[in-house]
């Protein structure tokens, strides 16, 4: 177990907003979060933060990371396992690997796999816990268990996580035999098809907003004139209104209020109450 004192927060998220956290713990095994757990110190879990806009300063409550191999890759068949701090893009290394195939659709987001279980992360018509046979998780007592993904509670952009004190460790993804030159190219598609649509070179989170029941937040955004919008020290992308981007060291509170303006502003013209997509820590 690894513990940082004063940690920038632009190492930490892709928003990079300025500030300093007190303190990171980063798990590097089942054991450290066994440990770690049960101190019972309040704590947010933290993946690479590609959808996290983190509060400075707070310290009363730790961030916790898990490294990228604190668990070991398995292949059964046609399941694959992986750790929770795995970024994507050696996710769909090790899909080539295995020559398993189904989640190319994340291709290019800047996220780990804790993350994305933890957020049920979609696009494009997937979603994640489409693709899960089990998840390893630390509980408050350290025991290590396997969930199924009927125990998670998983729906639109959220799971069981949001409300348990748990630790996502590893997930196991069943997926489908295809040749490794194939994933290859779908990977390759998908990120091409990203890029050409979102912001992802620039300091951003990713999506802003939730997508409301039978609409588009980027949709809404664009009809209300937030394309490119500009609130001094971040603005909404020019590429899709629902991104926002650091483009002048932007603080926490500058996101906060910005997000707060926006969503009173659709409440009042169209009656839409936005939820945010993106997670304020801790």
């Amino acid at each position: 177990m690894q513990i940082l004192s004063q940690v920038d927060i632009s190492r930490l998220t892709s928003f990079q907003n300025s500030g300093i956290v007190p303190e990171l713990v980063i798990l590097e095994s089942v054991q450290d979060a066994s440990e770690f757990i049960r101190t019972a110190r309040p704590f947010r879990m933290l993946g690479r933060g590609s959808n996290s806009v983190i509060r400075p300063g707070v310290t009363e409550t730790v961030l916790v990371k898990v490294s990228p191999d604190a668990v070991d890759v398995q292949v059964d068949g046609n399941t694959l396992t992986v750790g929770a701090g795995i970024p994507v893009n050696r996710l769909m290394q090790m899909m080539q690997d295995a020559e398993l195939g189904g989640l190319e659709f994340s291709a290019g987001v800047p996220a780990s796999v804790g993350g994305m279980v933890a957020m049920n992360f979609g696009c494009w018509g997937y979603e994640i816990s489409s693709f899960l046979s089990s998840v390893q998780v630390v509980l408050p007592s350290g025991e290590a268990v396997g969930m199924s993904p009927e125990e998670l509670k998983f729906g639109y952009r959220t799971s069981i996580f949001h409300h348990q004190p748990w630790i996502v460790m590893a997930a196991s993804f069943l997926l489908t035999p295809t040749p490794r030159l194939e994933i290859r190219k779908l990977v390759h598609d998908r990120i091409q098809e990203r890029v050409s649509k979102q912001p992802l070179r620039g300091k951003t989170f990713g999506s802003t907003f939730k997508n409301p029941q039978n609409g588009f937040a980027g949709q809404i955004l664009d009809q209300l004139g937030y394309r490119g919008r500009d609130f001094g020290t971040l603005q909404l992308s020019d590429q899709h209104a629902n991104f926002m981007l650091n483009t002048h060291n932007a603080t926490f509170e500058d996101v906060q209020h910005a997000i707060e303006s926006i969503c009173a502003d659709v409440s009042t013209r169209l009656g839409v109450q936005l939820e945010p997509e993106v997670c304020f820590l801790p």
